[in-house]
């Protein structure tokens, strides 16, 4: 886990993709900054990894669990964002795509994501082991905001 984790080429093709704003923008200026971040890591890793978009809106992007429905098929070496372009889903089916333990993937995505953008990262809560935004309405004492080192 670790390897992946310190692999300098991983943390710099995300802080690209910080760099890029990849929230602003249309949908499908969104999409291409994605797509580049993707073949950044196909070159990375030497993989040909497919990357496939699936009812992206801006309808989604303020529906906690929205890319929940995104997923790595690994019979078609492919990874499918549904919904809603989720910078910490796509690292996690990143890693997952590379062989990465599903439970080390969820660990290590949380890890450079909290590296990475530590102001979004603290906004987010461990809901079952999905990332989503905190609701600045609730007091549940169950929340794990995953930038307190909960």
């Amino acid at each position: 886990m670790n390897e992946i984790r310190n692999k300098k080429e991983f943390r710099l093709a995300f802080q690209k993709l910080k760099r890029s704003k990849a929230w602003r923008g249309t949908i499908d200026e969104r999409k291409q900054k994605f797509i580049n971040c993707h073949m950044e890591l196909n070159s990375i890793y030497g993989r040909d990894i497919n990357l496939e978009f699936n009812g992206i809106s801006e309808e989604y992007n303020n529906i906690n669990g929205a890319s929940a429905l995104s997923g790595y098929y690994p019979s078609d070496n492919t990874i499918v964002l549904s919904c809603k372009l989720s910078v910490i889903t796509f690292m996690q089916l990143w890693l997952r795509a590379i062989g990465v333990d599903p439970l080390d993937a969820i660990t290590l995505s949380k890890e450079v994501f909290s590296e990475i953008f530590p102001v979004s990262a603290r906004k987010l809560l461990n809901v079952d082991g999905l990332y989503v935004k905190a609701d600045p309405n609730t007091n549940d004492p169950n929340n794990d905001p995953i930038g307190s080192g909960a």
